[in-house]
């Protein structure tokens, strides 16, 4: 059975932070709405977003969550479509947050799989020198 590609997104301009980007991704909608179903109505002036967000805004927006978020010491050990937790890998010194959101999905064929970083323009396959990931919570994505 061959994965869906998912709809890349960009983080807006604004400053609505990486979470609502990357729940944009998963269900297909718009990262308004993601933050509409992360914080509600009224928004605050930092976007910032932790699990608990995650998790209010995916059930807002209708995403599965496959079980609670886990571990992850590699890009390898995360083997279906999930939201990632990640860092900047060591002696890396492009952006000042250490804390970064991704959506991760694997390649059912045993490939790298690809990561969806809204910062980025394109998706791309770990490779070493990429922000390494230290949790990631498990979801299936809404497809058109």
């Amino acid at each position: 059975m061959a994965i869906h590609r998912l709809k890349h997104m960009m983080q807006s301009n604004r400053s609505s932070g990486c979470g609502p980007a990357c729940l944009a991704i998963v269900s297909g909608r718009s990262e308004d709405e993601a933050i509409k179903a992360i914080f509600g109505d009224g928004r605050s002036k930092e976007l910032r977003t932790y699990w608990p967000d995650l998790n209010r805004g995916l059930m807002g927006l209708g995403v599965s969550v496959n079980g609670r978020a886990r571990r992850a010491g590699s890009w390898k050990s995360i083997k279906s479509t999930a939201i990632v937790a990640c860092g900047r890998i060591k002696g890396a010194t492009r952006s000042k947050d250490k804390w970064h959101w991704v959506v991760f999905q694997p390649n059912e064929s045993g490939g790298p799989g690809l990561i969806y970083d809204p910062l980025r323009s394109d998706p791309y396959e770990p490779d070493g020198r990429t922000r390494k990931p230290f949790s990631y919570l498990p979801v299936t994505p809404i497809h058109d």
